[in-house]
């Protein structure tokens, strides 16, 4: 799975990346192979000690556009989760990402690259709130994107 964070002024701006993808759209962008928006909660559970059950239920997240079956698409990330991430100290990176890479979800991927992953997500997400962006999550199966 293909996967960038962006930044984005709207979701119309945001939806304008489904096939062209952040990067190519030229929005400020984090590249996350195989991150998924569950992962993204997962970390808000992390960052803000809330309970996944309770992250779900918070207003944000969910497609905006749909590419398909197999992608890609366009989500929201959670305003909740935007925020934590801005507000992370830099001293604090390396305990969090150890608690979200604890999740079974993300027991595949090297602790490193979890830390770096982290460090740009809380770069991204200062660009976005300086911005008055918001911050989306694109997804797209290897094969279309």
């Amino acid at each position: 799975m293909r996967t960038e964070v962006f930044v984005a002024a709207s979701d119309d701006e945001a939806k304008g990346c489904l096939y062209s993808g952040a990067a190519a759209a030229g929005v400020p962008a984090v590249h996350a192979s195989d991150v998924t928006a569950l992962e993204l909660d997962l970390l808000q559970s992390v960052l803000t000690g809330e309970p996944l059950k309770r992250v779900l239920r918070e207003p944000g997240g969910g497609i905006l556009a749909y590419g398909g079956t197999e992608g890609p698409w366009v989500e929201g990330v959670r305003p909740t989760l935007a925020e934590a991430l801005a507000a992370l100290a830099p001293d604090r990176v390396p305990l969090v990402a150890g608690a979200w890479h604890a999740q079974r979800e993300l027991t595949g991927i090297d602790l490193p690259i979890v830390e770096r992953l982290l460090t740009e997500l809380v770069s991204l997400a200062v660009a976005a709130r300086d911005s008055g962006g918001q911050l989306y999550l694109r997804n797209a199966l290897d094969a279309t994107g």
